[in-house]
C-alpha cells in the first residue's frame, strides 16, 4: 500500500518600508480628509474616500504569503493576500522540469535573463533561493521560490536528474 505524500510550506514576503509608510501617510490623510469634511467643507468626504481605499488596497499588498505545496510529484504555488485571497500561480509536476538549482549554479546559468514567464515567490529576505525551470504548455517558465528540505528531496525522489541541491 502507497501512501500519499503531501508537503506544505508557508513563505512570508518581507514587507518594504516604503509602503508601511505609504500607507500611515493615507490613513493620515484619510482621518483630516474626514475630520475637514465634518467641521469645513462636506465635500473633503471624497479625498478621504480615494485615501482610504488607497489605503485599503496598500495594506492588501503589504501582507502577501507564497504557499508551497508538494502532493506525489505535484508542486503547487499560491500566493495568498491578506490572509483571505489565494491565487493559483502554477502547477508544476515533476515531469515538467527542466532544471532546479540554486540561483547563480552553473545548471541554471542558461536560463538567465527575459524571454521566459517568471514567478518571483521568494521572500526577499533570503538571497540563498531556488530556480526552477520549467515547461507547460510548449513554454518555458521560471519559478523563483525556498523550498524546505523536504521539498527538494522529495523533487529530487521523483526527478534526480534534474534537480541539483
Amino acid at each position: 500500500m502507497l501512501q500519499d505524500i503531501f508537503i506544505e510550506q508557508t513563505v512570508k514576503k518581507e514587507d518594504k518600508p516604503i509602503l508601511r509608510t505609504l500607507y500611515f501617510v493615507c490613513v493620515g490623510l484619510t482621518g483630516s480628509n474626514v475630520l475637514a469634511g465634518i467641521l469645513i467643507f462636506p465635500g473633503m468626504f471624497v479625498p478621504a474616500l480615494l485615501f482610504g481605499g488607497l489605503a485599503y488596497y496598500i495594506f492588501s499588498n503589504m501582507d502577501i504569503e507564497f504557499d508551497y505545496a508538494y502532493t506525489n510529484g505535484v508542486l503547487e504555488v499560491a500566493k495568498v493576500r491578506a490572509k483571505q485571497k489565494r491565487k493559483l500561480l502554477c502547477e508544476i509536476s515533476a515531469d515538467d522540469i527542466i532544471v532546479m538549482a540554486k540561483t547563480g549554479s552553473d545548471p541554471v546559468v542558461p536560463f538567465r535573463g527575459g524571454g521566459r514567464k517568471s514567478y518571483d515567490c521568494t521572500s526577499h529576505k533570503n538571497f540563498d533561493y531556488y530556480v526552477l525551470v520549467f515547461k507547460k504548455s510548449g513554454r518555458e517558465t521560471k519559478l523563483l521560490f525556498e523550498p524546505n528540505e523536504e521539498i527538494i528531496d522529495s523533487l529530487k525522489r521523483k526527478n534526480s536528474s534534474k534537480i541539483y541541491k
